[in-house]
């Protein structure tokens, strides 16, 4: 795969927080998770994300999550993949 081809497909799965408030504002279907533990929740999170840390994500814990929505986990950074070991 070429480098131009890699970054295609990589950013088809990718999204950065201006694109995800524009998308907000825009009406789009957006479920915002929080892949952080409670506690990192607690003291500061994107508005409208639910806490949901990924060890604790299964069939049961996400049932209530709209799979027509784009689905947005995120974590605490590029150190941290919480939000890429997620159960969805």
């Amino acid at each position: 795969m070429d480098q131009k081809a890699f970054y295609e497909a990589k950013l088809a799965y990718e999204i950065d927080a201006y694109d995800l408030n524009a998308k907000r504002e825009n009406g789009d279907k957006v479920f915002v998770l929080d892949a952080r533990s409670h506690e990192a929740f607690t003291e500061e999170h994107i508005p409208g994300a639910i806490s949901l840390p990924h060890r604790k994500m299964s069939k049961a814990t996400t049932a209530q999550i709209d799979r027509n929505a784009l689905i947005v986990t995120y974590c605490d950074g590029i150190g941290y993949n919480a939000s890429t070991k997620g159960a969805l």
